[in-house]
């Protein structure tokens, strides 16, 4: 799955893993459709957080921490998490 936000996945993944990381990709691209919907492009740091958790090093209960911090300004959290729980 290309993204002009993320990274391309690695090609050694298992079959699994890839499965995992495009559903993680699809609920962070959400989110960030939602955010640009209120305006504006994400941020570099919210593109990071939503990075690692693409890449499994943030959980869902994790991002969802993040929508707490003071800098937290961006829907794409919340949307992000949102959507994650929907689908599951």
């Amino acid at each position: 799955m290309i993204s002009k936000y993320f990274n391309p996945f690695p090609p050694d993944l298992s079959a699994e893993e890839l499965a995992e990381r495009q559903q993680r990709q699809r609920q962070a691209e959400w989110g960030i459709a939602v955010a640009r919907l209120g305006g504006g492009e994400p941020s570099a740091y919210v593109l990071a957080d939503l990075q690692r958790y693409i890449d499994g090093e943030l959980t869902l209960d994790e991002v969802a921490e993040l929508t707490n911090r003071p800098n937290a300004l961006s829907p794409a959290y919340q949307a992000l998490v949102t959507r994650a729980k929907l689908s599951n």
